[in-house]
């Protein structure tokens, strides 16, 4: 894998008429983003939609692009049964809204309820997590906080390993 990234690189910056004005352009993209970017995201602009580990709501990452900040990912997920099972690297922050349920992180169950922080751990083995609603029927609503930008250098690695009972698959 990091064989055919380097190849990538090497053929994209083979074929470019100056890859150092590339890098400039980037940056001023960014530096464009930083002054003029969107400060708000309003509830209106992200609808809940289906996904794999169930019904969320992009803010930022995603589909969500644009914003003042970069590398940054926040979602809201409504936990109407249970979300899929997946496994990736930790470092996220999750804050519960709504509701009551539980979280199992590597095997472990740990319960939470309305305005708890739940947080995975950034560990070798990486974190194999699934979340549950104890009341199904009403809302369990929580929000991830997840800082992207050393992902990639820490060698991050996503698994679906089970999909949400509520996906819709196309």
């Amino acid at each position: 894998m990091v064989m055919e990234e380097y190849e990538d690189r090497r053929l994209r910056l083979a074929t470019m008429k100056d890859p150092y004005l590339n890098e400039l352009e980037q940056s001023a993209e960014q530096r464009e983003r930083d002054l003029n970017g969107k400060i708000l995201i309003k509830h209106a602009e992200v609808p809940f939609e289906s996904f794999r580990q169930g019904h969320l709501s992009w803010y930022m990452g995603g589909y969500n692009t644009g914003t003042a900040l970069r590398d940054r990912f926040f979602f809201r997920h409504d936990i109407r049964n249970q979300s899929g099972k997946h496994t990736h690297q930790g470092g996220l922050v999750i804050f519960v809204m709504e509701g009551n349920g539980y979280s199992t992180v590597n095997g472990v169950a740990v319960d939470w309820k309305q305005y708890d922080v739940i947080l995975l751990p950034m560990i070798p083995e990486l974190c194999e997590h699934q979340h549950f609603n104890k009341e199904p029927g009403k809302p369990a609503v929580w929000c991830a906080f997840i800082y992207e930008a050393l992902s990639h250098e820490y060698a991050n690695d996503v698994k679906q390993n089970t999909d949400s009972p509520d996906f819709n698959k196309p």
